[in-house]
């Protein structure tokens, strides 16, 4: 059912639309947006946990697609990769991340840095 609800997503909710004509939107985008976010987290955690890393990765990037800033999503998908063997993937992803932390002035979290560690 996750999953199903997932292969509706296509970007984040409303993008695209003039936000003057949709203002009254924006705290239904908020939980639009949350929802599948949280979705991606377990769907990709689930298929982890399973050893499904094609169908792990798919979740996190849908969800990325969404929330490219929700790091824990970044993480799911750092694991697919690995378990896949796609390591120029994987090295581009960690530097997709690291731009991204960049232009928002932020910094890795700490478990992220640990997941890269043991990867």
């Amino acid at each position: 059912m996750l999953r199903q609800a997932l292969e509706l997503v296509h970007g984040r909710p409303f993008s695209g639309i003039p936000s003057r004509r949709y203002a009254w939107a924006e705290s239904l985008a908020q939980e639009m947006t949350s929802a599948i976010v949280d979705a991606a987290d377990d769907l990709a955690d689930r298929y982890l946990a399973r050893g499904d890393a094609r169908n792990a990765l798919w979740a996190a990037t849908r969800g990325l697609t969404v929330a490219r800033e929700m790091e824990y999503l970044w993480r799911h998908k750092f694991r697919a990769l690995s378990l896949l063997g796609e390591e120029a993937a994987l090295e581009s992803s960690i530097r997709q991340l690291d731009e991204l932390l960049l232009e928002l002035g932020s910094s890795m979290d700490e478990e992220t840095e640990q997941v890269l560690r043991l990867l």
